[in-house]
């Protein structure tokens, strides 16, 4: 249930379910921000009941579970978008009527009970709705038990306050807590809180001042995140410990701090790791591009050596080809994430073939469109391959004769899968033209990466010739020309 709550979507519920006016609702929707952090600081459950539209019962527009606490009964308390005869909550209906904090248990199965604790959210004037609170206070004192039930009124009042978004964080399980009074004097530390800071040497921690010099004498670093002005990131005793202050205030003087601690040493490593893990491969992108750009020189001597046209024809093609793979490990050395933009990868292989296959004066129109594609590193030198064949296909035998022509890509995205058609105007295939039947070296090169490594599928469409000439794929292109289609399977397209 806490994954689907949202504020906005209580404030909505409670206008449709409840006689709350406009501003009454728009009340609830900013309370409605820290109640998931309110449940989480107490280790409660939390209920939000409104009174129904319906005399003589309440409606349930929130209930919460913390992260940081289990409620293996958590089936037995009420659930959001249910009504309640209001003589079933006894306690909810004395804080709308009376005011106050009432207090007192519910079963939450045979024979078993936990504290319950109720109190009113109000507008100024009158009672809007009220909070219920369930909570374990086996092993809590009285007093420990008092300063959280107050905190939780505290942050409720906090909340109705115009506040930015994140002020209540989210807490993960495990997460150190620590409530101070107005003098900076820890009142409350939970178990977690009590662990990690006996890691670092530390005894006792109720009475003891939050800025104490024990609790501080560990320090070796400290940083403040960007753009999160209360929140820091901690070195002590070797560990790494991520600090969130959320204070709550009454006429600008403050009225409680809560600290919150995350001991994220071994996030922090894994990150390290990764970035090390990340440069290496980002650094074996980069030879491997050497040392394609290298053969690509070895080739292009060769051929300038060479008396015969074919063989110079046949390394100049081989030049591009490996070029096309040079250029896809370049945007992988470049990337922090092994991931290539198909828009980026066409329009640079396309425009290397341009400036190295067209005659001076000719005036080519590109046209890369569609969504955007994010291609997986293990497929980016197959697939810029794939791209040199048929852009370069496209130049070579489509604007034969011509002074002008218009190529692309136009790119989409299904489940799981990826399509790419590409397209020119030019002067299409042959009529007697055959996919399966083609010798073509580039063609061949096309369907044996995109059918054998790939796993996707090939369709071509082109002039006079046979072909998917109905396709929706195809659909909008240039009637004449040639326009070939590959579907190709991967995760995130």
């Amino acid at each position: 249930m806490k994954d689907a709550y949202t504020a906005a979507k209580l404030a909505a519920t409670a206008r449709e379910h409840s006689p709350l006016t406009a501003m009454q609702a728009e009340l609830l929707r900013r309370v409605g921000r820290a109640l998931p952090f309110c449940a989480d600081i107490l280790g409660a459950q939390l209920t939000l009941y409104l009174p129904a539209l319906e005399k003589g019962r309440f409606f349930i527009a929130a209930s919460l579970l913390p992260q940081t606490a289990a409620f293996p009964n958590a089936a037995e308390f009420p659930r959001a978008g249910t009504s309640v005869a209001c003589a079933e909550e006894p306690l909810v209906r004395a804080a709308l009527q009376k005011g106050g904090l009432q207090r007192g248990r519910r079963e939450i199965g045979f024979g078993e009970s936990l504290e319950m604790f109720a109190f009113a959210v109000t507008d100024g004037a009158a009672a809007v709705a009220a909070v219920a609170l369930v909570i374990d206070s086996e092993g809590r004192t009285e007093t420990a038990l008092v300063h959280l039930i107050e905190t939780a009124q505290d942050v409720v009042r906090q909340a109705k306050k115009a506040q930015t978004e994140g002020f209540f964080p989210p807490l993960a399980p495990g997460t150190a807590i620590l409530i101070a009074d107005r003098f900076n004097r820890i009142v409350f530390a939970n178990a977690a809180a009590l662990h990690l800071y006996r890691v670092l040497g530390v005894g006792s921690l109720v009475g003891v001042q939050l800025f104490d010099r024990r609790l501080c004498a560990q320090i070796t670093r400290e940083s403040v995140r960007a753009g999160e002005p209360q929140e820091k990131e901690l070195e002590a005793g070797g560990r790494t410990l991520l600090v969130r202050d959320v204070t709550l205030t009454e006429g600008g003087a403050q009225l409680r701090r809560i600290r919150l601690l995350q001991d994220v040493t071994e996030l922090r490593e894994k990150e390290r790791e990764l970035r090390v893990q990340s440069a290496v491969i980002q650094e074996i992108h980069h030879r491997v591009k050497n040392n394609l750009q290298t053969i690509a020189s070895l080739l292009r001597m060769q051929a300038r050596r060479s008396a015969s046209d074919e063989v110079r024809a046949a390394l100049q093609e081989s030049v591009g080809r490996i070029l096309a793979m040079a250029g896809a490990h370049e945007f992988l050395s470049k990337s922090a994430v092994q991931e290539v933009d198909v828009h980026a990868t066409a329009k640079r292989v396309l425009a290397f073939l341009a400036a190295n296959m067209l005659p001076a004066g000719f005036s080519l129109n590109r046209e890369i469109q569609g969504a955007g594609l994010i291609l997986p590193a293990s497929r980016a030198a197959n697939l810029a391959l794939v791209m040199n064949e048929i852009f370069s296909n496209s130049l070579t035998h489509g604007f034969a004769g011509r002074e002008r022509g218009r190529i692309g890509l136009r790119t989409s995205a299904a489940e799981r899968c990826a399509r790419l058609v590409f397209f020119d105007d030019g002067c299409g295939l042959p009529t007697d033209f055959s996919l399966e039947k083609s010798r073509t070296l580039g063609l061949a090169i096309v369907r044996t990466i995109v059918e054998g490594e790939l796993g996707g599928i090939v369709r071509i469409r082109g002039g006079q010739a046979e072909g998917a000439a109905d396709d929706a794929a195809m659909a909008g292109l240039p009637p004449q020309g040639t326009q070939i289609a590959l579907d190709i399977p991967w995760e995130g397209a």
